[in-house]
Order: C-alpha cells, then structure tokens, then sequence
C-alpha cells in the first residue's frame, strides 16, 4: 500500500517536466519493463530468459531517452548513442543475472536452475552485446579473445 503510493508519486515526479509526447514514451517503456519482468518469473527455458532479460535492458535503457536535451535528441549521433546505450544496459542486465542467478533463484525471482551452463548463456550475452558496442565503437572486429575468454571459463567450469 505505502510504498506503492510512494513509488507512484516518484514517477510522477520524475515525469512532470516531461512533454505530453515524452512522459507517454517514459510510462509506456516503465509499463514494457514491469510486463518484461513478470514474464521473466514464469520462464522455465534458460535461452528464453536470457533473451527476456536483454529485452529488460533494452527497454529500460530507452526510459532515459526523454530526458535527453532536445539538440542531443536531434544531433546525427543520436542513432548510435541509442544503439550502444540498449547494447550497454543489455549487456548490463545480463552480467547482473550471470552473477545474481543463484540468489535469484532461491528467492524465486526466476524458475532457472543456476547451474554453470545456465549462468554461461548468461555470460555468452553479456559479450555479444559488448562486442557490439566495441564494434559501433570503431573497435577492430576481431576482438576473438572474448571468444576464447568464454570457452576457456566452459572448459575450467566442466573440470570441476
């Protein structure tokens, strides 16, 4: 009850200042990220969460678009600033449930057992959406120690 009030008047408060158009924008991205979530607690496939919890990031990221001054908005690297910043809080989300699996699991927050395989695929994403950014970036492509970073974290988790 409280903290629902409470947590309503925050979002008020942080879209007052907001156009009609972009407060629209700001709710309905709060409103996907809230949907993204619920699903994420009832996902019994490992690949399918991992996507939903990217989706999460992405999503998320575009909340703080409307906030961004008009002239930033209308620049030519606006495109690519959008692009990185879901690949940055795609990567970000997925990094977050690589290291929180376990706890989320146990507090029910995901159906997904944390084993090593689930929590790779996990890891898998975090570097492809960080490859992405480096490559948007003008970062060479061939940036293969990420791929040898992953199978070598595959090899020492099977030895044990």
């Amino acid at each position: 009850g409280r903290d629902l009030e409470k947590a309503m008047q925050d979002i008020k408060n942080l879209s007052k200042d907001l156009t009609e158009d972009r407060e629209k924008f700001f709710l309905n991205s709060l409103v996907r990220v809230l949907k993204i979530t619920e699903l994420m607690k009832l996902e019994e496939k490992p690949k399918n969460l991992v996507n939903l919890k990217r989706l999460e990031g992405q999503v998320f990221s575009r909340i703080f678009l409307p906030y961004l001054p008009e002239e930033f908005r209308n620049s030519d690297n606006y495109g690519k600033f959008v692009h990185a910043l879901t690949r940055l809080f795609r990567a970000g989300n997925a990094l977050d449930s690589f290291v929180d699996l376990p706890t989320d699991y146990q507090d029910k927050q995901v159906k997904i057992k944390p084993t090593v395989s689930n929590r790779i695929l996990f890891l898998g994403a975090v570097l492809s959406d960080s490859l992405a950014v480096l490559k948007d970036a003008g970062l060479p492509k061939d940036l293969n120690i990420m791929k040898q970073v992953l199978l070598s974290t595959k090899k020492i988790f099977k030895t044990k």
